[in-house]
């Protein structure tokens, strides 16, 4: 857990420490983030505070479980006897007038630079699926939703429940709220994937994970003799993990979490292709920032 305190917080401070800790109280954030992602997050605070103060605590595997950094404050960390104590000055120590440390220009941070900024597209379709397990060979999808995207505006969506060979399994009920009597009013799976490649239409794919819809989609078009047409794929997952490395979880619920994304509840096809479409929009302005 890292906590960091500011006083006179710039905007564009504030916007960088936001993209990995969570603003609980006006110049006070909290979040989990690696030892490499908080170094770099201090060395932005430096750059940036100017005049303001700051201070952030961090837990650590020492005798006391935690460290500290101040910044431009007449309280100070101070070493006794290998435990870190952070003193509060005499009324007669304070000056009215605290200088600012110098520190040398920061370079650009790797964190925030993905590999290939410039190949993300601005018109692509999201897709997601929700199916009846995890193998494709021996499972069934169960409802498709997809929202077409071009420049950042949701110019139209598709969603389709499909009927299904097999009794659900509890889990999956419990997951998403969809039911065997849901599906008796279902579409056909053939007529569902034809559908949703005559709206993709094309387009550049995004997904969460897009392996495992892609191998859904690519088996159950075998299996119903519909030819499937290969679009070039854009995986958040890949993304997210070129742009912040070190992520405790790269699963869609906790990078949502991460950035303090809004979204409806998940594991519902078109519910979850608007999270997805947040996060993607989210990643693309990250990878911006570092251009």
């Amino acid at each position: 857990m890292t906590v960091v305190t500011l006083t006179a917080c710039p905007p564009s401070l504030r916007g960088d420490l936001t993209l990995w800790l969570q603003e609980i109280n006006t110049g006070t954030f909290v979040g989990n983030v690696n030892a490499r992602v908080r170094d770099l997050l201090w060395q932005r605070i430096l750059k940036n505070i100017g005049n303001g103060r700051a201070s952030m605590v961090y837990t650590a595997r020492n005798e006391q479980g935690m460290e500290f950094r101040i910044h431009n404050s007449s309280w100070h960390v101070e070493d006794y006897d290998g435990i870190s104590l952070v003193k509060r000055p005499r009324a007669s120590e304070i000056s009215s007038e605290v200088k600012p440390m110098k520190y040398e220009p920061e370079k650009k941070s790797p964190i925030f630079q993905p590999k290939q900024a410039a190949m993300y597209p601005t018109k692509y379709v999201v897709v997601d699926l929700e199916t009846t397990g995890l193998k494709p060979e021996s499972e069934e999808i169960i409802e498709i939703g997809a929202i077409k995207v071009e420049n950042g505006t949701v110019k139209d969506t598709m969603s389709c429940l499909i009927r299904c060979t097999k009794k659900l399994p509890d889990i999956i009920v419990s997951m998403t709220g969809i039911t065997d009597d849901l599906l008796m009013k279902g579409i056909a799976v053939k007529d569902a994937v034809t559908q949703l490649q005559n709206f993709i239409n094309g387009y550049p794919m995004v997904g969460h994970n897009t392996n495992f819809d892609i191998g859904f989609l690519q088996e159950t078009c075998k299996r119903e003799n519909v030819e499937w047409h290969t679009v070039q794929s854009f995986d958040t997952v890949k993304i997210a993990r070129e742009i912040c490395p070190g992520l405790q979880s790269y699963k869609l619920e906790k990078l949502l979490e991460q950035f303090s994304l809004p979204h409806e509840k998940l594991h519902r096809a078109l519910n979850d292709c608007y999270a997805i479409n947040g996060l993607y929009l989210k990643l693309n302005e990250m990878s911006a920032m570092a251009n």
